[in-house]
């Protein structure tokens, strides 16, 4: 997932639950999800929102390079850490 998840609180994403939501999907998916945060992620609620896509399952990559396999093939996730405000 593209950074900008949340734009800056979790209110929207407490107040619908979503937190379940992106349970489920998380742990349907069989190479799991993963993120980055963007800018309007981190204007002082950073913590708050990281915290609640980890609780949920997400993978979060903030310059981080991950490997995976597919159908033989390796895939590389590459997530990179916006912190401009």
């Amino acid at each position: 997932m593209p950074g900008d998840i949340m734009d800056d609180n979790t209110d929207a994403f407490n107040s619908y639950n979503m937190a379940k939501n992106l349970a489920e999907l998380c742990s349907s998916l069989p190479y799991g999800v993963y993120a980055t945060l963007g800018n309007h992620d981190l204007y002082g609620h950073e913590q708050p929102i990281s915290q609640a896509l980890v609780d949920a399952g997400v993978h979060l990559l903030n310059d981080d390079v991950f490997g995976i396999e597919h159908e033989g093939q390796p895939i590389w996730l590459v997530g990179r850490f916006d912190n401009h405000k």
